[in-house]
């Protein structure tokens, strides 16, 4: 189900900070028990479970006695909720009580299922420094009482931080109701939300920023979720030459930090053969031979003798030029494989010549 707020706060596009100087001691003490915004990763970025892949994500406060417990494929022990969980997310104790570092799925097998910003309905939140919040979905894990309220919306939405320490890497708004918060995350001068390492882990690779926030979308297809955002490719599987996140209305664009083949075997093509090559013979013989022609004119002997070739040489020949065409085998209809020109020269009172052609590989010719 989509996971909607009030149309007022979605459609505000800059936020008028009110200053909060003083917090009070309940906010004290809930700052003090909410921990640090960065998850430990004692796990490392990635857990895999059951096949499937999981990015670190926040640290957050949690009964882990409340929750159904798994295992890794390293056989550790992670948890999960036993109930529907907006995120889908695993946990790990992150070695302070009440508090585990959060993991959310990649969805490398289910690129189609919407990732946590893709399940509400929000536009950017721009502070008066230029500073840009992209909606990151839901927060189930976090309530109001364990953050630090920082300023207001014209719209009634109050806006809190984990801290007051500035600048803020995320921002949490309520509009007072039950529904969880909405979270949003920074997005850095360099493109990818201020919550994501570098370099970036994915499906089993590390990636490096390779571009700003103004790459493109186009031509490229999801194949999974970055945290709380849209990974985009070229192709639809592992491994990845290239991946980009789709963070609110920007692209930031990431390379491979090890050369992929782009999930494809090259494979190795004989090139094309010339004409000339076309024409010659498949013959695998290393041994190799020339064959030699001589040409002869002569008047023919119309007698009964049957030992006799001519009746005389015709010496005017001389000059002439004769071209054997050379065949493969023992029909005269197939591929010429050379071509043998013999010259008629003073031999024989000009009436004879004698060539010899380029080498072959031994065989019967025609």
């Amino acid at each position: 189900m989509r996971y909607r707020r009030p149309l007022t706060f979605l459609l505000i596009a800059v936020m008028a900070w009110i200053p909060i100087w003083q917090v009070g001691a309940a906010s004290a003490l809930a700052l003090a028990q909410s921990g640090q915004a960065t998850p430990t990763g004692a796990s490392g970025t990635e857990l895999v479970v059951d096949g499937e892949r999981y990015l670190l994500d926040r640290q957050v406060p949690i009964n882990i006695g409340a929750l159904e417990e798994l295992t890794d494929e390293a056989g550790n022990p992670v948890y999960a909720k036993p109930d529907d969980d907006p995120l889908g997310a695993l946990y790990v104790p992150a070695g302070e009580d009440g508090q585990a570092d959060r993991y959310l799925p990649q969805y490398l097998d289910a690129p189609d299922t919407e990732c946590p910003s893709e399940t509400v309905d929000a536009g950017n939140i721009e502070a008066d420094d230029g500073t840009v919040y992209v909606p990151a979905g839901p927060e189930p894990d976090l309530t109001a009482d364990v953050l630090t309220e920082i300023g207001s919306t014209g719209e009634g939405q109050t806006i809190y931080a984990a801290s007051a320490d500035q600048p803020f890497d995320e921002l949490f708004a309520s509009d007072g109701g039950d529904a969880d918060l909405l979270r949003y995350i920074r997005l850095t001068e360099e493109g990818p939300p201020a919550t994501l390492p570098t370099p970036q882990s994915f499906a089993g690779q590390e990636f490096d920023v390779a571009g700003g926030g103004d790459g493109s979308a186009e031509g490229l297809t999801k194949v999974g979720c970055i945290g709380p955002f849209p990974a985009l490719a070229e192709q639809g599987e592992a491994p990845f030459a290239t991946i980009s996140l789709q963070a609110g209305d920007q692209v930031v664009q990431y390379e491979a930090t090890e050369a992929v083949d782009g999930g494809q075997t090259e494979e190795a093509t004989e090139p094309a053969p010339t004409a000339a090559e076309e024409t010659q013979p498949a013959i695998q013989s290393t041994d190799t031979g020339t064959i030699t022609i001589q040409k002869r004119f002569c008047e023919v002997d119309e007698s009964d003798n049957e030992n006799a070739n001519c009746t005389g040489r015709i010496q005017e020949a001389e000059g002439t030029t004769v071209t054997f065409e050379v065949r493969e085998g023992t029909e005269i209809e197939g591929d010429t494989v050379q071509a043998i020109e013999v010259e008629i020269g003073e031999q024989g009172g000009g009436s004879q010549g004698e060539s010899t052609g380029e080498e072959l590989p031994l065989g019967t010719y025609s």
